[in-house]
């Protein structure tokens, strides 16, 4: 009986886990610090550069992750300005015609913190829907801004702790870096 419990305790101590992962594209650079969301001002290409295991991307579905309506792969270019102080006007362009606009109210639909843009923070705790085999707290932020090279650059962060079917702990976070090329320094 002792053994069976040693070995127990020994699959279930192996069994336990802390996992981290991230994943970036080549030549990955740091967010840069923005003083003023007039520095987004560009053209950005749609798709986003990362790894090859990560699915596309696109900066548009990231702007507009609700409207059904846009056909995000058929977007080639996202340009934006700043209309006045703290307003961004935001455009998607596929075929050289405008198919999307869309006004962006800084301390309304987003914030600005430590230089970059927080879209979205999540937090809560997993386990309370049919299926789910994880019971515990989560976290996730989803942030854009410019890296140091000058580039478009979206980052999403997760993490999560808790039980596997009540029974195994985990720890778990991660995050994953998109870059959107710039291909110009103005809305054209």
């Amino acid at each position: 009986m002792k053994r069976t419990l040693c070995a127990i305790s020994l699959i279930v101590t192996f069994l336990c886990s802390c996992l981290s992962t991230s994943t970036a594209p080549p030549a990955n650079a740091p967010f840069t610090q923005l003083q003023s969301i007039r520095e987004l001002t560009g053209v950005y290409r749609n798709l986003g550069e990362s790894t090859e295991n990560l699915a596309p991307v696109y900066l548009s579905q990231l702007i507009w992750p609700t409207d059904e309506t846009l056909r995000h792969p058929d977007i080639q270019k996202v340009a934006v300005a700043e209309l006045e102080t703290g307003i961004l006007e935001v455009k998607a362009m596929g075929d050289n015609k405008v198919v999307k606009v869309g006004n962006f109210v800084q301390n309304k639909d987003f914030e600005l913190e430590a230089g970059k843009i927080i879209l979205a923070r999540e937090a809560g705790v997993a386990g309370f829907k049919v299926g789910e085999p994880l019971v515990g707290p989560y976290h996730g932020r989803t942030e854009l801004g410019i890296d140091t090279g000058g580039q478009g650059k979206y980052r999403r962060h997760f993490s999560v702790a808790g039980l596997v079917y009540l029974i195994v702990p985990i720890a778990a976070s991660g995050s994953y870096d998109v870059r959107f090329v710039k291909l110009s320094g103005r809305e054209d």
